[in-house]
């Protein structure tokens, strides 16, 4: 199916401005964020001088590419450059240490972050294409009315930028029949940023490879300069930065897998992202999925695909939410196509597509191609196509599928395929109420800049978890502060230099700096949801949306007495 670039540009516009104001309630970053956001930071605003980057004092546990920081720096340059006296603020733009240059750094970070979104929002709305009007408008409304798929679209982790490379791939691979251009995007998805998508990609390729519409000589042909062109690349690029040969994502991959270090950060049981992270991701859309498997036979290579990937993948002791993360829009492309046969009063059958054709290419390999092309070449003309039985929309009505035998159970259907979405909608809104207060750091460190927006010198340490929830560098906004974010420091000695200290009401209270220094604020971070019974002991008059969360002080803002 080829939609009007229009429709596909409203598509990306509707998926963007959700993805932008998740951006808008939520600003800054987690942990698993940090090493890219601070890359791009770096590349911006320190250029050639790598001894000032982040990663070299905090280099992290194994290296990450920088291939995707600078490809967020190179498009996010013209505003780095225009946005001080774009601002109105003093100082010159060519003066990377200016005030106003450090001033401009908290735009940039939106900034940064809507460019990404930018990309995964349009290979979306790609993605949607090829599923026809109908069925690409419901997998767009399905994904705008869910909270996580368009939350991460703008967070900097390396599981979103390999997504915005994996749905070309997806796209071409399992709706398009385009193997070759599959092979390509994988590689850049896969070699360049998560190996793990092996897993997503190789089921579908070992089923073209044993049903022989995939030759092993053309598959090698293809993948070979890809694999090396990437590998190439990658090794190239980031042996640079990291100053030692290296290819990062293999680096990951054996850290994972061979050496199973991941599990260092926690477990989970096996079926976990069934029962946990894919219910929370999919909401209300999830029965649609595995209904499609039924109403819309074509949905079946998406829906198996990504039932597969998760199967695969939860066999990785350790489990993240973000890691099955490109399964999400192929259940919500299932979902769709089954809310575009329950509205069109039909359950689809296998006549609806007809059988992939096999058309030799100039490689001499097989490729699948879809059955779209296969009518328009058989039919030839549009006569013909009126009277053959394959063109869409001139079959007979037992050739269209099977219609709905109860009138009940198709109202049932599309009012449930109407409220879902009222369903995801209010839960997307809680969770993004969440994610709100879940930034701690971030908003401490931005509260310290308005409290003490006057003071010429201060210096402030950063606590482990306002380093892990929001203080990047991003954030430090002015050069003649110091940032500390060093760990493990002895209170009688270390903490003589700090005029400030950010740290956790508990750790405050056992080394006794909250009676030693003036508390100056507090922060408080979502500790989970009030239960009914809570709110209906306070009663529901002036019932307002924060009385849903259950706070607690996750940060104080200390300052020394000498200040």
């Amino acid at each position: 199916y080829q939609m009007s670039l229009p429709i596909k540009v409203i598509h990306f516009i509707i998926l963007l401005s959700v993805s932008l104001l998740h951006i808008y309630i939520a600003p800054y970053n987690k942990v698993e964020e940090s090493f890219n956001l601070q890359a791009t930071h770096d590349i911006l605003y320190h250029g050639y001088n790598l001894s000032a980057y982040d990663h070299k004092e905090f280099p992290g546990p194994v290296p990450r590419t920088f291939l995707g920081p600078l490809a967020l720096a190179a498009a996010a340059a013209p505003a780095r450059l225009l946005l001080p006296a774009a601002l109105g603020l003093s100082g010159a733009v060519d003066q990377p240490e200016a005030a106003a240059v450090g001033h401009s750094r908290l735009p940039m970070l939106f900034i940064v972050r809507a460019l990404l979104a930018a990309a995964v929002a349009w290979s979306l709305a790609d993605f949607a294409q090829s599923l026809g009007p109908a069925a690409a408008s419901w997998f767009v409304a399905i994904s705008a009315s869910q909270f996580h798929l368009l939350f991460y679209a703008s967070r900097t982790l390396p599981n979103t930028f390999a997504m915005a490379l994996a749905l070309p791939g997806l796209r071409a691979l399992l709706l398009d029949g385009d193997w070759r251009s599959c092979v390509r995007w994988a590689g850049l998805a896969g070699l360049l940023f998560r190996s793990e998508l092996g897993l997503l990609f190789g089921p579908p390729a070992v089923y073209l490879l044993a049903t022989g519409r995939l030759r092993p000589t053309d598959a090698v042909r293809t993948a070979a300069p890809v694999a090396v062109g990437c590998a190439a690349l990658t090794v190239a690029v980031d042996s640079v930065f990291w100053g030692r040969l290296v290819w990062p994502e293999l680096s990951v991959l054996l850290f994972n897998t061979w050496q199973n270090k991941s599990s260092l950060w926690g477990t989970q049981p096996f079926l976990w992202y069934f029962y946990s992270a894919l219910p929370r991701c999919l909401l209300f859309s999830a029965p649609l999925a595995l209904a499609s498997a039924k109403l819309a036979p074509r949905a079946r290579p998406l829906l198996a695909s990504a039932v597969v990937f998760v199967l695969a993948y939860s066999c990785l002791p350790h489990k993240e939410l973000r890691f099955v993360l490109y399964s999400v829009p192929l259940f919500n492309a299932s979902a769709a196509c089954a809310c575009d046969a329950i509205f069109s009063n039909r359950r689809d059958s296998p006549r609806e597509r007809s059988p992939p054709e096999k058309s030799v290419d100039k490689a001499g390999g097989e490729s699948i191609v879809t059955s779209t092309e296969s009518r328009r070449r058989i039919t030839g003309n549009r006569a013909s196509a009126e009277s053959s039985p394959d063109c869409p929309g001139r079959e007979s009505p037992k050739a269209q599928g099977e219609s709905w035998e109860s009138p009940l159970l198709m109202t049932v259907g599309r009012v449930f395929c109407l409220g879902h979405l009222l369903g995801n909608a209010g839960a997307a809104g809680l969770l993004a109420l969440a994610a709100a207060w879940n930034y701690p750091g971030g908003e401490a460190v931005s509260l310290l800049h308005t409290y003490l927006h006057s003071s010429a010198s201060v210096h402030v340490h950063l606590c482990n978890l306002a380093a892990q929830t929001g203080a990047s560098r991003f954030l430090q906004l002015h050069d003649a502060w110091i940032y500390n974010k060093t760990e493990g420091l002895n209170l009688l000695t270390d903490y003589r230099p700090f005029s400030h200290v950010i740290a956790e009401p508990e750790f405050a209270d056992a080394v006794g700096l909250t009676r030693t220094c003036r508390t100056i604020g507090a922060v408080s971070a979502f500790d989970g949801f009030n239960g009914f019974k809570d709110l209906l002991a306070e009663g529901f008059s002036g019932l307002c949306w924060h009385r849903l969360l259950r706070l607690r002080t996750a940060l104080l803002m200390l300052e020394k007495p000498h200040v």
